[in-house]
């Protein structure tokens, strides 16, 4: 099962830096340009550099910039190996909600071996980005954030007496998250935490590029392990949202057409306005029945799977998966692998967003899905199936900066 251990993180030295917040940043996936310009102007110490280097060489770029900052002792590393308990506090639907687990090594395992499962595709192009960067700096910037089961909070109870003292770093986000970390340096504590894993399996919530690029680092170089951060899935903060897809829809597309094809798979409503849709889509979710929102030049639409409608086909039986197969393959006739590689797609979480693109004519059509469920997610991971890209969207992301595993 998983093999977990402690390490000597660098950390950003706090005699130097008096505000983390100014040196940490989200993880890379996340950073556009206009992010990446804000973290780059909040100091020259900032993680983006690192994270999600930018410019002509790059990755070696970010080589030389951790190695000054090392030199120049703006980074630090533990004098003691340590696992590190990080938690996040934040407001979700108005309600005060906090997550918190381990920061720490996890020997990376192949798929096969049934040790740790991924749930969603992966893409060629940011694997290639992180096996360059990792090849160059030897480093993990960001921890992979994974799920372990532990129903009885065997862990939990491990983990609070050290919560109840002060955290080694705390501090407030501009989302408003509060990041708080402690560091465990106790030999037999940290093996007490440790050996609870020896009998898990660990579920990829988040991450599943880095990770893939840390068996190919394995595979190339022999280094056994990567920087995870692991929380229980039982637990109550644990959150997904859906991220939704808006589509380019073929030159000669015509939406009468269109719409006459998903009436074969789908009982489909025009609705008055965003609320009604956004309402409408909570009822499916309830009602335990697939379905998705729709939003087309000005006109909000519910689509919902008709009971007589066999999914025998559709490669798995969740919402992204008869989005791809029923809707855009079958009704819009769109090529699945250009869908795949990300052409003519766009994700985001906003729906407002979703339809101002559509109303600029950015995209065409906007389609709104509903939270995948963890059930859903393990019952996937354990049947060694994978989920389009996209289909789940775990909050809040673990930051970049707060620990680093130089693999030295």
């Amino acid at each position: 099962m998983a093999k977990a251990k402690p390490f000597k993180a660098l950390r950003f030295n706090d005699k130097l830096i008096n505000d983390p917040l100014q040196v940490i940043c989200p993880v890379y996936d996340i950073i556009d340009e206009k992010k990446y310009t804000y973290y780059i102007n909040k100091s020259p110490y900032n993680i983006v550099r690192l994270e999600s280097p930018r410019g002509y060489d790059r990755y070696n770029n970010a080589k030389n910039i951790l190695d000054s900052l090392i030199n120049q002792k703006v980074l630090v590393k533990e004098n003691k190996d340590s696992i590190y308990i990080y938690e996040q506090e934040f407001i979700f639907d108005g309600k005060k909600k906090k997550l918190h687990g381990i920061i720490c090594l996890i020997k990376v395992e192949n798929f096969d071996k049934q040790v740790i499962f991924p749930h969603e595709h992966t893409l060629c192009a940011p694997k290639n980005d992180r096996l360059n960067l990792l090849k160059t700096t030897k480093s993990n910037f960001s921890p992979i954030f994974s799920l372990y089961d532990d129903k009885d909070n065997s862990t939990e109870k491990k983990l609070i007496p050290f919560m109840k003292s002060p955290p080694k770093l705390e501090f407030t986000d501009e989302n408003n998250v509060t990041h708080r970390l402690w560091i465990v340096d106790n030999e037999n504590s940290i093996k007490e935490i440790c050996d609870d894993f020896n009998s898990r399996k660990l579920y990829i919530a988040d991450g599943h590029h880095r990770y893939e690029t840390a068996q190919k680092f394995k595979a190339l170089t022999g280094n056994n392990y990567t920087m995870m951060f692991l929380a229980n899935m039982n637990d109550e903060n644990l959150i997904i949202l859906p991220t939704h897809r808006l589509i380019k829809a073929c030159k000669d597309f015509n939406f009468n057409t269109f719409f006459n094809n998903c009436t074969q798979y789908f009982n489909v409503n025009l609705l008055p306005n965003k609320n009604e849709l956004q309402k409408s889509l909570n009822k499916v979710c309830m009602c335990n029945k697939h379905g998705f929102g729709m939003y087309f030049k000005g006109n909000y639409f519910i689509l919902v799977l008709k009971e007589d409608i066999s999914l025998k086909k559709v490669p798995l039986e969740c919402d992204v998966s008869i989005l791809d197969e029923l809707i855009i393959k079958r009704s819009l006739k769109k090529d699945l692998s250009n869908i795949n590689n990300q052409k003519d797609i766009f994700y985001t979480r906003d729906f407002s967003y979703s339809i101002d693109l559509v109303n600029k004519n950015e995209y065409d059509i906007a389609f709104f899905l509903n939270p995948t469920p963890l059930s859903q997610i393990i019952n996937v991971a354990n049947a060694n199936e994978k989920m389009p890209q996209k289909s789940t969207y775990f909050i809040t992301k673990v930051i970049a900066g707060l620990t680093i595993y130089k693999m030295d």
